[in-house]
């Protein structure tokens, strides 16, 4: 019994030694592997070696490195920014920012550029601002023009040529004028142009309308009150300008002068109206369409080819000034625009061109001329012979220049209806033949646009 009690004892001893050891071999185990799978950390100090090829694997700045290399220099808080080439324990380098906060922590590494995904920018939609209307002062919308409906087309004629502008030389030194064909040439070749359909006042702007407008404008407006450009002459300044000014107001001269043509009127003060109103001044191939009607070889004046003094205010009818707008209702163009030809010229929003007749860029759709230093007058004037009041013929003035034979009228894109009024029958020329001139085709003489009156 004793024996059997005293191996007993033996054997419990081995089993303790065993589990002992057993046990320090698994924690062994368990302890290696825990390391190596990262869920335990070493805190040993990093070798030469080990830094450096962290530096050569990581960007140029890198923060949070072991807490040993950030303690015992003197870190306040936080990680402590180690730059390439600079060794463990080794004071930062100094900042280009001298007013930084020492406290401030480092700024963490940039990620190299083929790091960071391509950034595709897409610029926002532009939006097209609808264009400001200038509101019309309620004293000129109810005194516009009555505007007459022009219809446009594809192949519209325009310009003269030199048997019909020889012609006309003769007609005038029958009439004892002094002419020359020369004067013709910038109306030279014809060709044709599209234009879109519009509409244009029936009567030149009266006196009485520019002076409403004057007055919208204010006190000494006249002299730079048109996009800082002198308006209109007063009378004041010259005896024969259709506005006097008494330092307040702006009124006609005199009672009969309201329903005449304004005159001396500049280019400028032409276009303001115009705009004021809520129209615009005519482009030059409107204006001739305007007059011309949709069968223009058959027009040379608004009402036909042949002139008639009883149809126009011109030096031929010996009235020797204006006359009130619509006074030869039966000289209207086909579209029933009146005072087309005579009583005054007419500014046109194209700068003059001598050559722009034959340019590519007069047949383009709705031209609008050249550049230059002139502005374009149409339709001859109540002081010049018919000649110059002929529906074809260019005249040209600097567009601050002031005449009393020169005013304008307006047109409108509102809206105006497909169809144009028939064309008024064609009228021969009747011209002796004796009368009639030799044309040489190969004539080129020099441009002469403006003339003096009566010429």
């Amino acid at each position: 019994m004793s024996y059997r009690r005293s191996r007993g004892a033996d054997n419990a001893w081995l089993w303790l030694v065993i589990g002992v050891i057993m046990g320090f071999g698994c924690s062994g185990v368990i302890g290696v592997l825990a390391i190596q799978s990262g869920y335990l950390a070493v805190n040993a100090p990093a070798t030469a070696t080990q830094l450096a090829g962290n530096l050569e694997t990581s960007p140029p700045t890198v923060c949070g490195l072991p807490e040993q290399l950030c303690e015992g220099q003197g870190a306040p808080t936080g990680p402590t920014a180690i730059t390439a080439g600079q060794a463990p324990g080794e004071a930062s380098p100094p900042t280009s920012d001298a007013g930084a906060a020492p406290d401030q922590p480092a700024a963490t590494a940039t990620p190299a550029a083929t790091d960071l995904p391509t950034a595709t920018f897409t610029p926002p939609p532009t939006l097209t601002p609808k264009p400001t209307e200038i509101p019309i002062d309620p004293r000129l919308a109810n005194i516009r023009s009555e505007l007459m409906p022009v219809a446009g087309g594809e192949n519209i004629e325009m310009g003269t040529n030199q048997t019909e502008a020889a012609l006309a030389v003769q007609e005038c030194i029958n009439a004892g004028g002094s002419c020359e064909i020369s004067y013709a040439q910038d109306s030279f070749p014809v060709h044709t142009v599209k234009l879109s359909s519009f509409q244009m006042e029936r009567y030149e702007v009266t006196v009485s309308q520019f002076v409403a407008f004057l007055n919208t404008l204010g006190p000494g407006s006249h002299s730079s009150g048109c996009g800082g450009a002198a308006c209109v002459s007063i009378n004041e300044d010259d005896s024969i300008s259709p506005v006097s000014f008494d330092g307040t107001t702006y009124k006609p001269f005199a009672p009969l002068l309201l329903d005449r043509p304004i005159t001396n009127v500049t280019w400028y003060g032409a276009d303001a109206y115009c705009k004021a109103i809520g129209r615009r001044l005519p482009t030059e191939a409107e204006w001739e369409h305007a007059a011309r009607g949709p069968d223009p070889g058959s027009h040379v004046y608004p009402w036909g080819s042949t002139f008639d003094k009883t149809l126009a205010n011109t030096t031929e009818s010996g009235i020797g000034g204006t006359t009130p707008v619509g006074s030869y209702p039966t000289g209207a163009s086909p579209y029933g625009v009146e005072d087309m030809a005579g009583n005054v010229g007419e500014w046109v929003s194209d700068w003059y061109g001598e050559q722009y007749y034959s340019d590519p860029a007069a047949q383009q759709l709705d031209p609008t001329g050249p550049g230059g230093t002139q502005k374009v007058i149409r339709g001859g004037a109540w002081d010049q012979r018919a000649f110059f009041a002929r529906s074809v013929h260019r005249l040209s003035r600097a567009p601050g220049e002031q005449a009393p034979n020169v005013g304008f009228r307006c047109v409108s894109d509102e809206s105006p209806p497909p169809t144009a009024v028939p064309a008024a029958p064609s009228i021969p020329v009747d011209v002796a033949p004796t009368e009639t001139p030799t044309v040489d085709p190969n004539i080129t003489p020099t441009a002469k646009p403006t003339v003096p009156p009566g010429g």
